[in-house]
């Protein structure tokens, strides 16, 4: 009888009652994908946002600039102390943000820009490789806010032992990035 390693079991993770998993695969031992989302009703924001007669328009829109107030994301990102915005002052496609932590500096390229619906972002580190995207839609039948977020680490080197454990604190990180984005919304888009 062979047993397994436990690298080669897919990592499972509980998710906070107001995120729903969307999509979860193993891609190998030492990479995972993840899809959350969360669906924040229109009206919830249209109290706290002054929007004029388009309302999904003007929601979507408050929604990419509160996201890419770079300077503020210190407010909803856990252990981000500053960010800082390398080369030319137009952002999209390509540009790179320099985001410090306490502990670190890691440089986040982004690597897809459609606003306001989008927005991609590629972290390379010596030892990890991650992919974030964020997506913001508006379901006009619904009412609704869909906040998503799609991400992908792989781990190297001497973190690819640790893999099954670094998986499952980073698929709690995206979950929390989401739930702090969506509280954030709430509380700042007066």
């Amino acid at each position: 009888m062979q047993l397994l390693s436990p690298l080669q079991y897919p990592i499972l993770i509980l998710i906070e009652a107001r995120s729903t998993l969307i999509y979860e695969t193993t891609l190998m031992t030492n990479t995972f994908c993840s899809t959350y989302q969360i669906t924040l009703p229109l009206a919830e924001l249209q109290a706290e946002i002054s929007m004029p007669t388009n309302l999904a328009t003007s929601a979507e829109e408050t929604i990419w600039r509160e996201f890419v107030s770079f300077h503020c994301w210190q407010h909803w990102m856990p252990s981000v102390s500053q960010v800082e915005i390398d080369g030319s002052l137009d952002v999209g496609r390509g540009s790179t943000l320099l985001v410090k932590s306490r502990s670190s500096q890691t440089i986040w390229a982004i690597s897809h820009w459609s606003p306001p619906k989008r927005i991609e972002f590629v972290v390379k580190t010596r030892n990890k490789y991650l992919a974030y995207g964020f997506s913001f839609v508006i379901d006009s039948a619904r009412q609704e806010i869909i906040l998503g977020i799609e991400g992908e680490c792989e781990f190297r080197g001497p973190l690819r032992p640790l893999a099954p454990f670094l998986a499952w604190r980073q698929k709690q990180l995206f979950c929390e990035l989401l739930n702090r984005f969506a509280k954030h919304l709430r509380n700042n888009t007066d």
